[in-house]
């Protein structure tokens, strides 16, 4: 039998339109060693089921420490040949609280980044594990949230929820409520749209009571490669607190492009234009 009407058959199929989105999604109510996630660092899971990034016993040091929890697949955010850029969604519980100590610092982070990314805390809290004060180069093709509880002195206060592009420099920030100043235990919501290049983070207190909210407009196809990985940071330096993550649920969706179709119109029968 002739190969050729098989060959002829896979050439028609890859020309074929695909009318369904590419999607990726996960929910990770607790947390268990068993999952795709990396854990690095003073990065642990506890007794309870959640994610401690540093250190929270009393008997070891919670100054200094910094950890990681970086999800083991590549999220594939867009591809030039193929011509498609794909939007993004991260929602998760976490909390940051006291550990006793005189002063508090410095936060959490999520973050995405190249797929070759490595991680090299700097002992001072600096850049909440993620950027690096000494090679600012390997900043450049970085995204994160931050939720920041230390006043560095380019930060606008010391608790802040800030969207940083390429540099710890926030590019826009929000102040969380003063009277949740020691102890902070909400929801986030990070949104991309693809196609408006709207990057959006919401904040909301555990009672739902409050909320805080920023955004900005940046197309990330100028700061990121199209595969990254993504996860989460954070890092105390003299100061110590605890930074948790209980749940996290994330969403990667190719949005569909097609343009609508042209309307249907036909004239009326004996139907003329008008002359006048």
């Amino acid at each position: 039998m002739s190969q050729l009407p098989i060959l002829f058959a896979f050439l028609l199929l890859a020309f074929i339109p695909c009318s369904t989105s590419l999607t990726s999604t996960f929910n990770f109510s607790s947390f268990t060693k068993a999952q795709n996630v990396t854990y690095s660092g003073d990065a642990f899971v506890n007794s309870e089921g959640n994610l401690d990034l540093t250190s929270t016993a009393i008997n070891k040091n919670s100054t200094s420490s910094a950890g990681w929890a970086v999800y083991d697949n590549t999220i594939i955010l867009y591809d030039a040949g193929a011509g498609f850029s794909a939007d993004f969604q991260s929602n998760f519980s976490f909390e940051i609280f006291p550990l006793g100590a005189n002063c508090k610092g410095d936060g959490l982070a999520f973050f995405m980044a190249p797929e070759n990314w490595t991680h090299n805390a700097e002992n001072n809290g600096y850049g909440l594990g993620i950027f690096n004060k000494s090679s600012v180069a390997n900043n450049s093709q970085m995204i994160a949230v931050e939720f920041d509880t230390y006043a560095n002195y380019f930060d606008p206060s010391g608790n802040h929820m800030g969207i940083d592009i390429g540099s710890f420099n926030s590019s826009t920030t929000v102040n969380w409520e003063p009277s949740m100043e020691n102890s902070l235990n909400a929801t986030a919501l990070i949104q991309y749209n693809s196609i408006t290049g709207n990057l959006s983070t919401h904040l909301m207190d555990r009672d739902r009571s409050l909320q805080w909210s920023t955004s900005l407009d940046v197309n990330l196809r100028t700061v990121l490669p199209g595969k990254v990985v993504m996860g989460f940071s954070a890092s105390t330096g003299l100061c110590s607190e605890g930074h948790r993550v209980k749940s996290w649920s994330f969403s990667v969706t190719v949005p569909d492009r097609t343009p609508s179709p042209a309307p249907n119109w036909h004239p009326a029968p004996n139907w003329q234009p008008s002359l006048t």
